[in-house]
């Protein structure tokens, strides 16, 4: 039995040559169209066709021969995916530990730390704000700052570990100013779960269910740099304060224009009734009561916030409140503090098969 073409095209591929590269070897191999009037040929040409091209396809590319090509690329040079995966690695790290030694009744002192710190930012002279500097002796030791030791102790030993194990993993020592906002942040969210506990009747599951599936995000950025220096003193309230004295240090805090009047058509600042209401009565260790000692001192600035939020924490996911809260708290995270680009990052090693 015989097969024929007539007339059709018929491809004839020529070697064009071989290369080596590496210990692989490499051939071109081009294929033009040249037309037949007639060909012919039985079954057992074309298998023997066929089997010798199988055979010489082998000599072509021996895969088994691959060489690999160890890379360095250096952490100044990472690409932005590879940034933000070194990054995540070192907060999910930071995060777990912290978890384990700080509890949601940590939550007062460790919003008082934060806002301690980055209180003492001035827009003008650019001097102070969040940038750790609130656990060097000198400044841990004034009065605003004194009975927060306890707490930073607790967070030294969440550091310690994060340290060693950060270390260990080419990342370095996390600095004390992620680790302020950090512990703010975690024991913020135990809090919250602790409340939607309550919500649940005491069920732990759903209550995390709430917070995982139905939670605000609370998204942090790391790499703030440490101050060497203590920040200057006199610019945080007393623990005595007033409420008005303390609205007003909100009011001037990282505000260009803090002398000028309020008026209907005058930008808010950064930090006006309504964060300060929300962040500071936070920073305390009742909450609740304070927020009523400040709507019976103010009832014009702070009722409708009160009001506000109690409504929000009725409810299951308490989502107005939490989302507000993130908010500020962010913008109190970010006060006067310096980014590193290169914290947390580290040179990585590429495979690369030639």
């Amino acid at each position: 039995m015989a097969f024929s073409v007539a007339n059709a095209p018929l491809k004839v591929c020529k070697p064009q040559g071989a290369r080596a590269r590496s210990s692989r070897a490499v051939v071109r191999v081009a294929c033009s169209s040249e037309k037949q009037s007639e060909v012919s040929f039985n079954r057992r040409d074309a298998f023997v066709a066929a089997g010798g091209l199988i055979a010489t396809s082998s000599l072509i590319a021996p895969e088994a021969s691959l060489a690999k090509l160890e890379i360095t690329l250096k952490k100044e040079n990472l690409s932005a995916p590879q940034i933000k995966e070194l990054r995540q690695a070192m907060q999910k790290r930071a995060e777990q530990n912290l978890a384990m030694v700080l509890t949601y009744q940590d939550n007062a002192d460790a919003l008082r730390l934060l806002i301690n710190d980055a209180g003492t930012y001035d827009i003008v002279t650019k001097t102070g704000g969040l940038n750790g500097s609130i656990i060097l002796e000198e400044e841990l030791n004034r009065p605003e700052n004194v009975a927060l030791k306890p707490y930073v102790a607790k967070l030294k030993q969440g550091k310690d570990v994060i340290d060693k194990e950060s270390i260990e993993a080419g990342q370095g020592p996390i600095s004390w100013t992620d680790v302020i906002v950090l512990g703010a942040k975690v024991t913020t969210q135990l809090k919250w779960l602790e409340a939607k506990k309550k919500t649940t009747g005491g069920d732990e599951s759903s209550a995390m269910i709430l917070s995982t599936a139905f939670g605000t995000a609370f998204p942090i950025t790391i790499g703030r740099a440490d101050a060497t220096e203590p920040s200057p003193a006199g610019r945080i309230p007393q623990p005595d304060a007033s409420v008005d004295e303390i609205a007003e240090f909100f009011r001037r805090l990282g505000n260009r224009n803090p002398d000028q009047e309020r008026g209907y058509l005058t930008p808010r600042p950064p930090f006006w009734e309504r964060p300060a209401f929300l962040l500071y009565t936070a920073a305390c260790a009742d909450p609740a009561a304070v927020e009523e000692d400040w709507t019976k001192a103010d009832p014009e600035k702070f009722q409708t916030w009160k009001a506000k939020y109690d409504k929000s924490r009725r409810t299951v996911t308490r989502t107005d409140y939490e989302v507000d809260f993130v908010e500020f708290f962010t913008r109190l995270a970010n006060l006067g503090t310096t980014f590193d680009k290169l914290a947390y990052l580290k040179d990585l090693s590429l495979s690369v098969k030639t």
